[in-house]
């Protein structure tokens, strides 16, 4: 697949008021999009963005919508060799006085094949053969958000692993646990992420926050990967997560 145009699914900008004293209606969320292809080439765009927030009477004015969904399948390696474009899910800008920037959207690359038997050593971790997963959360030069980006996963999945993940500025991603977890009935019914390289300009200011049930461990997934941040700068835990 050759892209040198631009796919966009991003929102809708908010609408501003337009007599009396009322409030503007807010920027639409990005959609989603889904890329298949045995390799990705081109100079062009895919665009998720939130749609921005608009002018409201006085201090009505409204938030940006949340950044979408992307995700890319590409089995030959793709990403900064044959496509050199933008791939981008940020959030649309909020407007005026309206102060709490809305979440970064997600996008996920997973980047050239694994052979069948790498991938088998992997499991459900690796179900697409992927050569290498990348997350992508930015949402470029917006302020920093109070929001979070949510890992959205099956029920049934236990283990998720990411080779590469990159965060702009002032992110936060939510790590969800089973859907069903009590520390001393079932304490190993358990929700497991084990990222690789941490990456981008927010790796030292971005939050990770993972919900009770969910174990978080930061290591090389690789021969020759390591941990290249320099660290969360708060990792949370909420509930009874021990």
């Amino acid at each position: 697949m050759e892209l040198n145009g631009t796919v966009s699914v991003d929102g809708q900008s908010g609408r501003a008021y337009t007599s009396g004293s009322g409030s503007a209606s807010g920027g639409g969320a990005g959609g989603s999009l889904l890329v298949v292809a045995s390799r990705l080439s081109g100079t062009g765009t895919l665009s998720a963005d939130g749609g921005a927030g608009a002018d409201g009477y006085g201090t009505l004015d409204s938030n940006g919508g949340s950044g979408g969904r992307i995700a890319i399948h590409a089995h030959e390696t793709s990403r900064g060799v044959s496509f050199t474009g933008a791939v981008r899910a940020r959030a649309g800008a909020a407007y005026g006085s309206w102060g709490a920037q809305a979440a970064a959207g997600t996008v996920y690359w997973c980047d050239g094949r694994a052979s069948e038997s790498e991938a088998a050593l992997e499991g459900e971790a690796n179900v697409h053969r992927c050569g290498v997963r990348r997350l992508e959360l930015d949402n470029s030069d917006r302020v920093r958000t109070p929001y979070f980006t949510q890992l959205q996963l099956p029920a049934w999945r236990r283990l998720v692993e990411v080779d590469e993940l990159h965060l702009g500025s002032g992110v936060q991603l939510a790590v969800p646990g089973p859907p069903v977890f009590d520390p001393v009935a079932m304490p190993l019914n358990r929700t497991a992420v084990v990222l690789g390289n941490v990456t981008g300009v927010g790796s030292g200011t971005s939050a990770l926050h993972a919900l009770a049930g969910t174990t978080v461990s930061l290591a090389g997934l690789r021969p020759g990967a390591a941990r290249t941040g320099s660290g969360f700068a708060r990792a949370r835990s909420s509930g009874s997560c021990p």
